[in-house]
């Protein structure tokens, strides 16, 4: 679990323009965890659109905590890529200037990377509930 780096957790009221409409999110309550595509937020509380696709409305005071998925698949790739890329060109050199050899080599540690970050569901915590996180004391 992650929170969202440069602002608070539990700051409820900056939500609606921290959270676009559309974004995949997680909302846990005191009895349960729905989760679906953010279709409205205000200072008040936020509605989404469920997997099961019904639209579900929570105030903020029912709200424990808010998670949106962790970082996207791109972001391994970059990774796989970076640490490929090295040892790629240097193995690569005993065949003379071969461009194909090195872009086979991260071509195929960026897909890796990719898929390891698609199959790791990470979240990032946006909002935790604390007293007066709703704007109330």
């Amino acid at each position: 679990m992650r929170r969202s780096g440069g602002w608070p957790a539990s700051a409820f009221a900056q939500l609606p323009s921290r959270l676009p409409e559309g974004t995949r999110v997680r909302v846990t309550t005191m009895n349960r965890r729905v989760q679906g595509s953010l279709a409205a937020i205000d200072r008040d509380g936020l509605t989404i659109l469920s997997e099961r696709t019904t639209r579900e409305a929570f105030s903020c005071a029912r709200i424990q905590r808010i998670d949106t998925r962790g970082d996207r698949p791109w972001n391994g790739a970059v990774i796989g890529a970076a640490i490929i890329a090295l040892p790629a060109w240097n193995g690569c050199q005993h065949k003379g200037a071969n461009a194909p050899c090195v872009a086979i080599g991260i071509g195929a540690f960026a897909a890796l990377g990719a898929l390891i970050d698609r199959a790791h569901e990470g979240t990032t915590t946006v909002y935790a509930a604390s007293p007066g996180s709703c704007g109330t004391p």
